[in-house]
């Protein structure tokens, strides 16, 4: 798509933070010189996922613990790199990045986006009155989502459902 006459010459860069109206789109989808897609979630929606999510999340905030334990050492290593270091525990570390990696691409690909792994804190896209919102849950907030706020308040505008 991006070979289309009105983006020739322009750098990706140009292109993806060049600003559209969602409401131009709907009148002329064809403007749009890349897809936006965004899953939006009903209330329900997102309850039935927390309980495939939160264990993730659990899992995220607990290998970005373990992770902590060998920053210390990484930090070593990266320093001594140009000499051929490494570090007691490499393996392990560079294997826990990636499951941490793997674990929030998993997150991200269902729609979910983690606003704070270490209080589990994550929002889900949804509609209210003809307008985007989040759907906002944490950690110790129960089975069930009873926040929302608007895409602009963040976690301090958050609303009762």
């Amino acid at each position: 798509m991006l070979d289309r006459p009105h983006v020739r010459g322009q750098t990706i860069n140009e292109v993806l933070t060049t600003k559209y109206s969602l409401s131009s789109a709907a009148r002329d989808p064809d403007a749009m010189p890349f897809e936006i897609r965004m899953k939006v979630f009903t209330l329900e929606e997102a309850n039935s996922l927390l309980q495939v999510i939160v264990p993730k999340l659990m899992a995220i905030r607990d290998l970005y613990e373990r992770i902590d334990g060998y920053r210390s050492d990484a930090r070593a290593a990266a320093g001594a790199s140009t000499f051929g270091g490494g570090m007691e525990g490499g393996t392990d570390y560079i294997n826990t990045l990636y499951k941490v990696g793997e674990l929030t691409t998993e997150i991200h690909e269902a729609g979910v986006e983690i606003k704070d792994h270490t209080i589990g804190l994550i929002d889900f896209p949804s509609m209210r009155d003809e307008r985007v919102v989040y759907l906002c849950w944490q950690f110790g907030e129960g089975d069930e989502i009873a926040w929302w706020h608007e895409i602009e308040a963040g976690f301090a505008g958050r609303e009762s459902l």
